[in-house]
């Protein structure tokens, strides 16, 4: 329905019986252009709607609902659009960075920051060892939490609590070496010398590798797509092998 220039629509609501004749509500304005009648039947009831169009500057709105049922309904209605319509933030759950992850190695006698991400103002707390510290995640949903120095030793669990909770297993306290450079770095250890009979043998629990992959961005990332490996013959084929021999 176009309303016109300048147009208003009084809207008057009521309810009938079903046997009765329709009488529309009078308009305040006696100069009605149109009249539109819409009926609508619902448990052998009848509810006249009806829109006058008319000349009036200003918009007014009467109605009234039917039923106290029908009242019920639309204010559950309104609930439900209004949760639909939280901010996608307020449900974000608990992240960690990449580099924390099962079979990860922490430096041990040093303090081992833990971050990542969650919903704005939420409290983060994370465990290890049976030390637990919390920090609450600044506006941009940032968290960074700071445990002590621990002694080398494991394995442990890491556990991160919010509104989920993540526990990372087979986690160990030792030493951390960064290994980066170019081709030499990069070169696998299955192109080394004697490389099947190294691999064949490689089998050292405790000795783990987190790679990562090469990106170019034009801004720093802040995280990265990589899990931590534990050395055995099935992981060290691709491994870097000066940080394989390295880690020997």
């Amino acid at each position: 329905m176009k309303k016109g220039d300048g147009a208003s629509l009084p809207i008057a609501l009521r309810r009938t019986s079903s046997r009765r004749n329709f009488s529309p509500t009078p308009s305040s304005n006696r100069e009605t252009e149109r009249l539109f009648r819409i009926n609508l039947v619902r448990r052998r009831r009848s509810y006249h709607i009806a829109f006058e169009a008319s000349k009036m500057k200003t918009l007014s709105y009467q109605h009234r609902f039917p039923t106290r049922t029908q009242a019920v309904f639309f204010s559950l209605l309104v609930c439900a659009l209004f949760t639909l319509c939280r901010p996608l933030e307020s449900l974000a759950t608990v992240r960690v960075a990449s580099v924390f992850a099962d079979n990860m190695v922490l430096q041990q006698n040093a303090k081992i920051p833990i971050w990542g991400w969650a919903s704005p103002k939420e409290t983060v707390q994370v465990e290890l060892n049976g030390i637990r510290q919390s920090a609450p995640t600044n506006e941009h949903g940032v968290w960074r939490v700071e445990l002590p120095p621990m002694t080398a030793g494991g394995p442990y669990e890491l556990i991160v609590r919010g509104d989920n909770k993540i526990v990372f297993k087979d986690v160990y306290l030792g030493e951390v070496w960064l290994c980066a450079g170019q081709s030499n770095v990069t070169f696998p250890l299955k192109r080394a010398e004697d490389s099947q009979k190294e691999i064949s043998t490689s089998t050292y629990p405790q000795l783990r590798f987190l790679t990562i992959p090469p990106k170019s961005e034009a801004t720093p990332l802040n995280d990265f797509v990589a899990k931590w490996e534990v050395c055995s013959p099935k992981t060290s084929p691709s491994v870097s092998a000066i940080a394989y021999f390295f880690g020997q």
